[in-house]
């Protein structure tokens, strides 16, 4: 993802020029011919093309410097995410400055802006801890994703490896990080609920559902064997 997006936005401020702006540059193309006589095009293609070259050569760069030098590969996973989306949010915003706004730029922008906050609130929330509580006969775990499960319906727990996923049928995945219903090799379906910290899991099987249950690894025995009770 790193290399095609950084070669995607090189690509942009390569290709576009002043012949074929009036095809491709988004917002440029599509003003009346009187307003493109009076648009600045020579110095916003500086601009432009500047920017994203500026952008695509970066985004390479430090992409290259946290796969690296961080361990963690959620940080590289969100990086490769956000990055490119404030840089362009940016890039978009400055080219204001070479025409006149009217209510659909900010509307455009304000759009944007919202992308923007509502994939860094979504990120957030998926990351969040699972924390998992048992009170009565109930099992509790935090988050958009809770569960309640049923100590009575338990057919079996085991603490063992993640099974092999073939996909994810609805919810949160990043990385390790998975949160919501997954389809798992064997056929079945599965409720994963894990921050991809640990190699082992709980896994709770009832009558209707599989539970996959990612736990501090300080805890995960001690849950287990009150669950196990």
């Amino acid at each position: 993802m790193l290399y095609l997006l950084s070669f995607i936005l090189i690509l942009i401020g390569l290709i576009i020029n002043k012949e074929n702006a009036k095809y491709l540059l988004s917002g440029y193309n599509m003003l009346p011919e009187k307003e493109r006589n009076h648009f600045d095009l020579v110095n916003f293609l500086k601009f432009f093309k500047r920017s994203f070259l500026l952008l695509g050569v970066s985004y390479l760069i430090i992409g290259l410097l946290i796969s690296a030098c961080v361990k963690n590969p959620l940080i590289f996973i969100i990086y490769s995410v956000l990055f490119p989306l404030i840089g362009v949010f940016f890039i978009i915003y400055k080219s204001i400055g070479y025409y006149k706004p009217n209510k659909w730029s900010w509307a455009i922008l304000t759009f944007g802006l919202m992308i923007i906050i509502a994939i860094m609130a979504g990120i957030g929330i998926g990351l969040a801890e699972v924390n998992v509580t048992i009170k009565g006969n109930k099992i509790y775990t935090s988050g958009p994703y809770a569960i309640a499960i049923d100590r009575n319906q338990i057919k079996a727990i085991t603490i063992e490896k993640m099974p092999t996923i073939e996909g994810k049928i609805e919810g949160f995945e990043m990385g390790k990080v998975r949160k919501g219903i997954f389809k798992l090799s064997d056929g079945g379906n599965a409720t994963i609920l894990s921050n991809g910290k640990d190699s082992c899991f709980i896994i709770l099987t009832t009558e209707r559902n599989t539970y996959i249950l990612d736990y501090r690894a300080d805890l995960k025995n001690k849950l287990f064997e009150k669950i196990e009770r």
